[in-house]
């Protein structure tokens, strides 16, 4: 599972990155931070995380 966690990470960081700074949104600083901030803390750290991350994992495998 840390492997996967650490892979999840990686994959989540670039597409945070990608998101952010896609020009097809025209967020402004505050809006960007904003953004950011609110990935940051409900994707990777939400409250119930592991339990999301695995969750997903298990849909995806059974639905393929």
């Amino acid at each position: 599972m840390a492997d996967l966690k650490s892979t999840f990470f990686k994959i989540y960081s670039v597409l945070k990155s990608e998101l952010l700074q896609d020009p097809a949104f025209e967020f402004f600083n505050d809006s960007r931070q904003w953004v950011e901030r609110m990935l940051d803390y409900n994707v990777p750290g939400g409250a119930a995380s592991e339990f999301h991350l695995s969750l997903c994992l298990s849909v995806t495998y059974s639905v393929f």
